[in-house]
């Protein structure tokens, strides 16, 4: 009997402490592991975080965490946060943490029933297109 079980490792690199310039430069130099970034690189990073209104992913790693945890039913009241969450990282232009959370969506799903949850799924990852 295999006691090995699925783990999921969540990993995040922060966000600047707001949609200032010199916050993004720091947050940008650290890391870059105390590189200094070139003043095009601040610019681009300072316009495209202001387009999005800062970082939505910071703000869904604590309820990703949470929502991981052992016991989840898979029914689909539990999964469809995290499908909702794959969605807004695909529109926000992550569709690998996309994909890593409907696959965890699909493994807690495994011994629910397959009904509304597994076509739920089904549906997200087409919609984030998964080739």
């Amino acid at each position: 009997m295999s006691t090995e079980q699925p783990g999921v490792l969540l990993m995040t690199y922060g966000s600047p402490a707001s949609l200032d310039r010199e916050d993004i430069r720091a947050y940008l130099a650290r890391v870059r592991r105390g590189r200094e970034p070139d003043p095009q690189l601040v610019d681009e990073f300072t316009r495209r975080y202001r387009v999005i209104g800062g970082s939505p992913l910071v703000e869904f790693a604590p309820w990703i965490v949470e929502t991981l945890e052992p016991g989840i039913t898979g029914d689909r009241e539990d999964v469809l946060p995290l499908i909702h969450a794959a969605e807004s990282a695909a529109d926000h232009g992550d569709p690998d943490l996309a994909l890593s959370l409907l696959s965890a969506a699909a493994a807690n799903s495994f011994w629910a029933n397959r009904d509304e949850a597994h076509d739920e799924i089904v549906s997200a990852t087409e919609r984030v297109g998964v080739r």
